[in-house]
């Protein structure tokens, strides 16, 4: 099987497994090990494994970290800094976002950014929301995060709306036009 020239994430569900990690020889006796990156407190592929089992393949993995683009750095680290807002933080009676909501929206900013989407701007709202809009050419978007896990979407094509209701990383992805979806939600 070739080798894939540049760095592939494969989707497995909600895991990423990076193709370009080095597979080393590791072990001077029985049982063998590949270790994923050739390190030994990394991923262990072991080499008798087929000695074992027939037909089977025993993997250990270690769970890949992302590197976020810098925008989405910089939003991550501002919605984090909403846990510093107090009561009345607007002077209008506003209220600060619980640590569920900012949670919400730092697991979605992150795993939309996996996926090279275009971040423009996270802010607070009155109710305790968090919103995050994405912007590419003419096409907008807006998650709001509110109580309960409840999350809503407003997409637009220029002035128009195209699509009003709940938040979907897939229908955001298709709306921004940027990449194909490789699975489901």
């Amino acid at each position: 099987m070739p080798a894939l020239a540049e760095r592939t994430k494969i989707r497995t569900g909600n895991t990423h497994i990076p193709t370009t990690t080095g597979l080393v020889l590791h072990g001077s006796g029985f049982p063998e090990s590949y270790i994923l990156g050739g390190h030994p407190n990394e991923s262990v592929i072991e080499t008798n494994v087929y000695l074992i089992t027939a037909s089977s393949t025993k993997m250990q993995a270690v769970q890949y970290f992302p590197e976020l683009s810098p925008k989405a750095k910089d939003l991550l680290r501002r919605i984090y800094k909403f846990k510093e807002l107090s009561e009345n933080w607007d002077d209008n009676g506003a209220v600060p976002p619980s640590d569920q909501i900012i949670n919400n929206a730092a697991f979605f900013l992150t795993t939309a950014d996996e996926f090279d989407l275009p971040i423009y701007f996270a802010a607070p709202g009155p109710n305790g929301e968090i919103v995050l809009e994405y912007k590419s050419g003419s096409k907008t978007a807006e998650v709001y995060f509110e109580e309960k896990d409840f999350s809503e979407m407003i997409l637009y094509n220029g002035n128009e709306q195209a699509y009003v209701g709940e938040s979907s990383l897939i229908r955001l992805i298709q709306h921004l036009g940027l990449t194909e979806v490789v699975y489901g939600e």
